[in-house]
């Protein structure tokens, strides 16, 4: 990092709850579970650039509570893209762990990523280059403030409640499904009428992360 990125961010200890980037009133708190880690450091990329823009190194004595790693850096485009450069032993036979400076690592927490590929095309790690130039994928800064306009529970009483567990593209991406928008959440609103007929009165979905 150099002396003028330094000038611009001000960083404190942070918070160990929530886990994930959380955007507060004075900056942007990073926090992360990791119990073996030896040290830790978040990597800051700006969109579309693969280069860091900025490494900030936690300090366990400050950054960490148990077993979670946190840090709030204050003064920080919520534009940014971010992960961890996460250090330990390395040895996946005996303890499973298989850290390595070499990595940059996503946040597990992140609630949303950057930097993926098409829907249904292979995809390649780049073996061949640098560390850095791996890492294709990225975590984003989510705003998730979400105005839920009033919406309650429909306190139906579950022995009077009918389930029905799809999975969001599964459910209609075969053309006989007959939506205008497949394998979609719009698909999945389009046949809503055709739940209501069944008596379906509750919708549970699969997992909906990527």
């Amino acid at each position: 990092m150099d002396k003028s990125t330094k000038t611009k961010l001000r960083v404190g200890p942070g918070h160990p709850i929530p886990l994930g980037s959380t955007i507060l009133e004075e900056g942007i708190n990073f926090a992360i579970f990791s119990r073996n880690a030896q040290k830790i450091s978040i990597l800051l990329f700006k969109s579309g650039i693969k280069d860091k823009w900025a490494e900030v190194e936690l300090d366990p004595l400050v950054n960490r509570t148990g077993d979670v790693w946190h840090i709030l850096i204050c003064n920080l485009d919520k534009n940014l893209r971010y992960g961890f450069r996460i250090e330990g032993l390395y040895d996946p036979e005996t303890l499973g762990h298989y850290f390595s400076r070499e990595w940059i690592l996503l946040d597990p927490y992140t609630k949303a990523l950057t930097g993926g590929t098409n829907w249904g095309e292979i995809y390649e790690r780049r073996g061949k280059k640098g560390p850095e130039e791996q890492f294709t994928r990225r975590s984003c800064i989510i705003e998730d403030d979400f105005d839920w306009e009033g919406d309650r529970p429909l306190n139906i009483p579950l022995h009077d409640t009918v389930i029905y567990e799809l999975h969001v593209r599964g459910f209609t991406r075969h053309p006989s499904s007959g939506v205008v928008h497949p394998g979609t959440y719009d698909g999945i609103v389009e046949k809503i009428p055709y739940l209501q007929e069944l008596g379906v009165n509750a919708v549970e979905l699969l997992p909906v992360t990527e």
